[in-house]
């Protein structure tokens, strides 16, 4: 079990990496953000400020507040203070890189048997998979 977990992480690791240095930070941003709406129970409503993705980005404060521009223009998000509001998800996850779903493809290859399986989720249903109407 130790083996297939250190197997998974160090496949997050190397594809953060790879994430890192060839994806845009728009597709990386929206990546965190997506990533965090589901640690949120599919909530629209993200408490993220731009300093903290900023972190998690790896970049400064000035270029997530430009992505954020960005989205608000297109209509994709509204910000608030110390929360972001999606309003257009599904242009957000055509914005996103799909590096999460690679990591949790692994996770859920590796450890088959020791871990729940995610139920797929369509634009229509929420992590729970409970209708949104």
């Amino acid at each position: 079990m130790f083996a297939r977990y250190a197997d998974c992480m160090l496949a997050q690791m190397f594809q953060s990496t790879a994430c890192n240095a060839i994806h845009s930070i728009e597709q990386r941003t929206a990546k965190w953000i997506i990533s965090a709406m589901e640690r949120t129970n599919g909530d629209d409503v993200v408490p993220l400020t731009h300093e903290q993705l900023a972190t998690l980005l790896g970049v400064a404060r000035s270029y997530t507040s430009r992505v954020m521009q960005t989205f608000r223009a297109e209509g994709v998000l509204e910000t608030r203070r110390g929360s972001i509001l999606v309003r257009n998800r599904q242009a957000l996850q055509n914005r996103a890189c799909r590096c999460n779903e690679a990591v949790k493809n692994h996770f859920e290859e590796v450890l088959r048997g020791f871990i729940p399986a995610r139920r797929p989720t369509s634009p229509e249903t929420n992590p729970s998979g409970t209708k949104i109407s």
